[in-house]
């Protein structure tokens, strides 16, 4: 399980953007010193249309991601994993778009 939230303000009119969300995985088979999880995210993102034009609209995206992950423990604290998966991308405008992206991460775990 983890969590995300961003917040760019740079210089200018109209060009914030807010991002917030989160993941979790469901172990469906582990060893001593691996795992494999399916889950999946959800992310907002709050922007404008056109930033720094001062009559931009703000509009909202929302990203579903569905995806897996493999787990693999080095020694009995530190773990590599690589997840992948898709992320479906919607508009709240006065139009939906829908599109679709393969994603891919590695990752270095600690646990204390």
């Amino acid at each position: 399980m983890g969590g995300f939230l961003g917040f760019s303000d740079p210089a200018g009119a109209n060009n914030t953007t807010v991002d917030i969300g989160g993941r979790f995985f469901f172990h469906v088979a582990s060893t001593a010193m691996s795992d494999f999880s399916v889950g999946g995210g959800l992310g907002i993102e709050s922007a404008y249309d056109n930033p720094g034009n001062p009559m931009s609209a703000r509009h909202t995206d929302l990203y579903i991601e569905p995806s897996f992950q493999i787990r693999m423990l080095i020694v009995s604290n530190v773990a590599l994993s690589f997840t992948g998966g898709i992320s479906i991308g919607t508009v709240d405008a006065s139009e939906v778009n829908i599109t679709g992206d393969v994603s891919g991460q590695a990752g270095l775990h600690y646990y204390f």
